[in-house]
């Protein structure tokens, strides 16, 4: 991987995790949002899926994006669907 596409990954993973902690504070504030940001797994949190360890890609995606368990629990299960 060469240094301008780990800067990009780097860069998709901060902003993932702003775009995780605005939605979390939008629902701590009941603020309605009319659409709520999108997060992208990372690799590793989809190959943890695939692999069939729920709790690790659980975990290995609060650790990315700082959301809540629930909110963490709840998007690893979209991804298992």
């Amino acid at each position: 991987m060469s240094d301008t596409e780990r800067e990009i990954a780097e860069l998709k993973m901060r902003i993932s995790k702003i775009e995780s902690q605005m939605s979390s504070l939008l629902r701590r504030l009941n603020i309605g949002a009319e659409e709520a940001p999108a997060r992208d797994a990372s690799a590793v949190v989809i190959e943890l899926v695939k692999k069939g360890d729920k709790k690790g890609a659980i975990r290995a995606f609060m650790d990315e994006t700082s959301c809540s368990l629930s909110d963490a629990k709840r998007y690893v299960e979209s991804l298992e669907a």
